[in-house]
């Protein structure tokens, strides 16, 4: 396992409402991609309303990027060596309903 993969895990946080929604910014101090593994590993959100989304996660973010999702949620830098790109959290949904959601990088 290499130092950044260890760092990486252990800067890990649990996941918390308020602080999500209260944390949109993706800049350096991301406290949203510390989170992100916990959310998707302890909550199933398929299945969720865009208002259960919303009360969970807050709103969406508006920016022009994935423009194919219905909800995108900025995490912070991409997890990695060299963060080049952002990480971002997609949802699609169907009939106000998430049908699908991932992580992803622009």
């Amino acid at each position: 396992m290499s130092f950044y993969t260890i760092k990486e895990r252990i800067q890990r946080i649990p996941f918390d409402s308020v602080t999500w929604k209260a944390n949109p910014d993706c800049g350096s101090d991301a406290k949203r991609i510390r989170m992100i593994d916990d959310l998707l590993a302890k909550r199933d959100l398929k299945g969720m309303s865009r208002v259960e989304v919303e009360g969970l996660l807050g709103e969406s973010n508006t920016e022009g990027y994935f423009k194919d999702y219905d909800m995108v949620y900025c995490l912070g830098p991409e997890r990695g060596f060299v963060a080049i790109d952002s990480e971002w959290l997609v949802i699609r949904l169907d009939h106000d309903k998430v049908v699908y959601y991932r992580t992803a990088r622009d």
